[in-house]
């Protein structure tokens, strides 16, 4: 993505766009570190810390081993792993249990919180580098087509299977703390012999997000930070990258541990990246100098909404629309100076 931004609209573009794809992976390679974390240590004797680095060594060994190759194959299981479940385990659940009517509100977590979630789904996924570089990855055109065909088939009866196993678990277990939701009501609404099949599977979806997001960083900071271009070198420059990398993710998931905040903040990276995509799928000629002023003025309010955040211990979904306002205010100041500047463009 930072390649793309960068020879069509200019380096400013580029680097905006390697900072908000970078962060969004590296985020949200620790945001799995953490989900995962909180689960063996919810089901072993390990604490939080020593789960987080149990995980990611053995997601490393088999990076280090088999590349991307381990990626691509880890996720085709992941989702037939995770349909097979939903689908399995949505009828001893619902034995003798009626969801109440209320909870099939569409509506019912306010209209600015459905807003918030219906952006997102439509603008994240033009900022998800792993997206573009499965795209990129593709023989063909026509094999990109039929991929999109064939996801959102396969989406469908996981969403559908997910939700109502969220609303079962909401409405036996109404107090259940929200980061181990899942998995913490299936453990304790399952017979022993299925809750520990749904662990063992649910942990190893999450370890597949992880080496997901582990190669596309690393990926993105030999292409892009450092500037290779010869695919040997890449590829084992991009092996050598993966330590460090995930032993700084593994630090950020034991310092921050809350998944609900860290899922927030990494998600209004990904705005910072969609907006300016979006403006270039709507707008072809749009200019340089507007898509680096929307990455500009996006960033720095990411970071002041995040810190505010922070000092005053409030981090919420009002986050996201905030980070989305400051990336469209700044594409708006960014046309406004293209019209009257046409000099500082040229520059």
């Amino acid at each position: 993505m930072a390649e793309y931004f960068r020879k069509k609209y200019g380096k400013v573009s580029g680097i905006g766009a390697t900072f908000g794809t970078l962060s969004a992976q590296i985020g949200f390679l620790s945001v799995n570190l953490i989900a995962s974390a909180k689960v063996l240590s919810f089901f072993s004797p390990l604490n939080f810390t020593w789960s987080a680095i149990f995980v990611m060594s053995i997601v490393l060994i088999y990076i280090l081993i088999s590349g991307f190759k381990a990626v691509v194959r880890t996720d085709i299981f992941q989702y037939l792993a995770i349909l097979f479940i939903l689908i399995a385990f949505m009828f001893p659940l619902s034995q003798g249990t009626k969801i109440p009517a209320e909870n099939w509100d569409l509506f019912g977590s306010g209209p600015a919180n459905v807003l918030i979630f219906l952006a997102l789904g439509l603008l994240i996924p033009f900022g998800q580098p792993e997206l573009w570089q499965r795209i990129y990855a593709m023989p063909s055109v026509k094999r990109v087509k039929q991929a999109f065909i064939y996801s959102i088939i396969g989406f469908v009866p996981v969403i559908i299977a997910l939700t109502g196993i969220a609303l079962l678990i909401k409405t036996k277990l109404p107090n259940i703390e929200p980061d181990i939701a899942l998995i913490h009501g299936l453990a304790n609404l399952l017979p022993t012999g299925m809750s520990g099949l749904a662990v063992v599977v649910f942990f190893a979806c999450f370890m597949s997000s992880i080496d997901t997001y582990t190669y596309t960083s690393a990926s993105s900071i030999v292409k892009d930070i450092f500037g290779q271009t010869d695919k040997k070198k890449a590829v084992a420059q991009i092996r050598l990258v993966t330590i460090p990398l995930m032993i700084f993710a593994t630090a950020i998931s034991i310092i921050v541990q809350d998944l609900m905040n860290a899922t927030f903040i990494f998600v209004g990276t990904y705005l910072i990246v969609a907006i300016p995509a979006v403006a270039t799928y709507c707008n072809k000629s749009i200019k340089s100098i507007t898509l680096a002023t929307s990455f500009v003025v996006g960033i720095a309010t990411l970071l002041i909404v995040v810190g505010l955040g922070l000092m005053q211990q409030n981090l919420d979904p009002m986050l996201v629309p905030k980070v989305l306002a400051g990336s469209l205010l700044g594409l708006v100041l960014g046309a406004v100076i293209s019209c009257f500047k046409p000099k500082l463009i040229q520059a």
